[in-house]
Order: structure tokens, then sequence, then C-alpha cells
């Protein structure tokens, strides 16, 4: 149920303080519960709901970007198994669990491939077009894109399954992501998060978390525009601030001076999603950590 990646770790022992732990997207028990849980809740006819944290966690310094095949989350049984499924024949199964267990593969191991299952003419995958100018290094490559694909995939297939439940509910939902969570970093990596918001159903609500801080409202702005550029036109785009109203705090801008900042780079939006309830309203907060539903 638990996601794990290469070195065998879970999240807890990459996030710093321990404080999250992710669970495997292709475990079918981890489906099945989240889908009774929303189901659940649904029942008590909220106004909607708002998914988070739909991604693989963020580490520290270099772990911040995955480009090895170790540094995806996606050595949990339910998806290394839904990984193998991908194969379209043996040999690309078996090049497939060779690539896993060793992260990278050889000429050797493709020649080894191709003599346990002489009769195919050559390893298949998902979206693979074999060629007769295939090496073990452009193999290894197709591998790494399946890889990361598959990982991505994962992430979709949870929230398509979470926003079902509402749906089925007759209840509006939303996602919130990090604009920057989806980036190629470098040739080949990946900002580690692995959140493919931009695929996100376009039916429900895209909430972009805009927390920027430089000092003033440019590198907020930034991350909304590189939202607006990838939201389909028909779909509710809202930036999630953090901020006090009236006052700048810890080197970020007012709310109302973010706001205003938005506003300017596109009418489109119309409204945002505020961060910082438990900071302006704390006693109130408290109480409502402690209600009776």
């Amino acid at each position: 149920v638990i996601a794990r990646n290469g070195r065998g770790q879970n999240s807890l022992s990459v996030v710093p303080g321990g404080s999250q732990l992710f669970i495997d997207p292709y475990s079918r028990q981890a489906q099945t519960d989240y889908y009774q849980l929303v189901e659940v809740l649904m029942k008590r006819r909220p106004d909607g709901v708002l998914f988070d944290y739909i991604r693989y966690p963020r580490g520290n310094g270099s772990d911040t970007v995955a480009d090895r095949i170790e540094d995806l989350w996606i050595y949990g049984d339910a998806s290394k198994n839904a990984l193998y499924d991908r194969a379209l024949n043996n040999q690309g199964r078996e090049l497939i669990k060779r690539y896993i267990s060793k992260g990278s593969i050889s000429a050797r191991d493709i020649k080894a491939v191709k003599k346990l299952y002489p009769k195919e003419d050559a390893p298949r995958w998902e979206g693979r077009s074999p060629s007769s100018r295939d090496t073990a290094a452009s193999l290894k490559w197709q591998l790494w894109q399946l890889s990361v694909a598959h990982a991505a995939q994962g992430v979709l297939d949870f929230l398509a399954l979470a926003v079902l439940a509402a749906q089925r509910n007759g209840v509006q939902s939303g996602a919130v992501f990090f604009p920057d969570a989806n980036q190629v970093v470098g040739g080949s990596g990946y900002d580690s998060r692995l959140q493919p918001w931009d695929n996100f159903p376009s039916t429900i609500e895209w909430h972009a978390m805009s927390y920027g801080v430089c000092g003033n409202t440019s590198c907020i702005d930034s991350l909304v525009k590189r939202a607006l550029e990838r939201t389909p036109s028909q779909t509710q785009l809202t930036p999630a601030l953090a901020g006090t109203w009236g006052r700048s705090i810890k080197n970020r801008p007012s709310l109302e001076a973010q706001m205003r900042s938005i506003q300017r780079i596109s009418p489109r939006i119309k409204s945002i999603s505020h961060f910082d309830f438990s900071w302006q309203e704390p006693e109130f907060d408290r109480q409502r950590k402690f209600c009776q539903l």
C-alpha cells in the first residue's frame, strides 16, 4: 500500500520531519479505501471537495530531481506489477524487470532476453515502436520514459477515481497542485513530485498553489502565468495564495497586492483560494478543529 522508491525508502525517511506518508497509487486496497472514504464524506453533502497532495513526495537537495529509475516511487508491489503489465510481449516484460531491478540495461541483457524468447522479434511495451536502429542506450532511454509516464499515470488514475466518487454524489470537485511540479529538469530529469496537473480532468477546478517568495509579486505572477498557459479554456483556474491582508509577512507581499497583480495578468481569473485562514483567525481555527459532526 505504501509508495516506495528504488532504495527501499518510503516517504517518511525522505520528507523533512517524516511528516508525510505517501501511498502507492496503483494499490487496489488504497484505491478502494480512498474511494469509500470520499463516498462517506459526500453523504454529508458538502458544497465541494478539494483534493490535495495528488503527487509524489519531494525530498531535499538533489532528491528534488528524479533522474534515475531508483528515484521514482514505483517500487511498491502494485506499481511494479502494473508496470510489468505494460509489456506487450515476453521480451518486453523481461527487459522491464531487468531495468527496474538493476537500474539499467546492457547489450548483454538484450541478447539474453532475445535468447529466452527467440520467437519474438523485439521487446515491446505500450507506446513503443521497435526499430532496427535500437541500441542498449536507446532502449534504456525508452524504458526511462516509460517508467516516468507510468508513475505520472498512477497519479492521474488515482485522482480520477476520487473525482468519480464525488461526481456520483453530485458534488463539485477540484485538485490542488504546484505549477512547477510537472517540469523537466536538465536533459532527462523531472521534478521529483511528478505532478502531471496539466492532464488533470478539465471538468474539475484547478487550484494552483502560487506561494513564490521573492519580496514582490513577480515570482507569484510567474507561477500563475505558467498555470494559465496550460489550463484548458473551459476549466476554472483558482490561484491559491498565502499571505495576510493589509501587510507583508516573511518576504511575501500582502494578500491584496497579490490579488491586484493577478487581476492584471488575466481577467479570466475570477476567484482565489486562501491558504492563510489559520494565521488570520487562530482562535476560530482552534475551535473548528474540535467541532462535533
